[in-house]
């Protein structure tokens, strides 16, 4: 696959690729990459969407649903955007020329969406060709987890206790494996990330244990944490519309209930900000969330349309 990804990765001027990746289905891996894809064009930046889960196709589903809500120009002007693309595996990854032909078009997606400020990528959750070269691919990888031993299992085994690590499990071999592959090709290391996703509103002795065992895991293998995001049913509710929690002036009386929801998004989106070349926009964000403009409460303290560090 070497031809196809070094064509991408040696480029200069390529906006950063944030890949959802994990092996273990059910973690939540759409709905982050949904929300943090929605929360950055909120932002007021260009961003990209593929969807590399073709049996599955959440993100690409989602997509639909918000074109569905916002059929004229006029209401899709309330909302924003992303410029999505889908690629789906053959049934038989045996053909070489089939995959050949799927890595050629992934690389083809993301050459299109080059004027983006961002490229987020779901994947499926198992190991597949297509999955492996997102993760070559990623500039950073986001892996959503459940706090479960169920979960914890995709990154790491323990003893039947789970007071001792005994070895990473196979995925994050994988990652760190991929991570060698693009120093191979002369790219920077995967910025890995862990995002604990689902979490109970009470925490419970399993979570406890569970966060204690990635701190540890944390130094060995070299990931960060983003902000967490708890169990919201508002979510999957969201979801039939094609709308997010933050698209506030659509959700009508459940706004009132989304307003938690809302903040650990913003909260994962400046996290991603303050990681890359726009830490300033970040910190603009910040301040006009501690110091609100009176006035007009329908419009933003800080327009952030069309703004771009690189062209000052």
């Amino acid at each position: 696959m070497e031809p196809y990804l070094n064509s991408w990765l040696l480029r200069d001027d390529r906006p950063p690729v944030i890949v959802l990746g994990n092996e273990k289905g059910g973690s939540g891996k759409s709905t982050v990459a949904i929300h943090l894809a929605m929360g950055l064009a909120a932002a007021g930046l260009r961003v990209g969407t593929v969807d590399l889960d073709g049996r599955q196709g959440t993100f690409s589903r989602f997509v639909e649903n918000r074109k569905r809500y916002a059929p004229t120009d006029q209401e899709a002007a309330r909302l924003v955007f992303t410029e999505h693309r889908q690629i789906s595996l053959p049934h038989s990854e045996m053909d070489p020329e089939a995959v050949d032909e799927k890595l050629a078009q992934l690389v083809t997606a993301l050459e299109s969406l080059g004027d983006r400020h961002f490229i987020v990528v779901d994947t499926p959750g198992s190991d597949n060709v297509l999955a492996r070269a997102a993760h070559v691919l990623a500039d950073t990888l986001i892996t959503p987890l459940n706090s479960s031993f169920l979960d914890l299992d995709a990154l790491v085994r323990v003893d039947n206790d789970a007071s001792q690590i005994s070895g990473p499990s196979a995925y994050s071999e994988l990652v760190l494996f991929m991570s060698e592959r693009r120093a191979d090709m002369g790219a920077p290391p995967i910025d890995w990330l862990i995002i604990t996703n689902r979490l109970p509103n009470v925490p419970t002795r399993v979570h406890r244990s569970v966060m204690v065992i990635l701190r540890k895991l944390s130094e060995r293998l070299g990931f960060h944490f983003l902000p967490s995001i708890h169990e919201r049913v508002i979510f999957r509710e969201l979801f039939l519309k094609g709308l997010t929690v933050l698209d506030s002036a659509e959700l009508g009386p459940a706004a009132a209930t989304a307003g938690s929801a809302r903040e650990e998004v913003e909260a994962l989106v400046d996290a991603i900000l303050v990681r890359s070349s726009w830490k300033e926009l970040a910190a603009r964000r910040a301040e006009a969330k501690s110091n609100p403009r009176r006035g007009d409460p329908s419009k933003p303290a800080i327009s952030f349309e069309n703004w771009d560090p690189s062209r000052r």
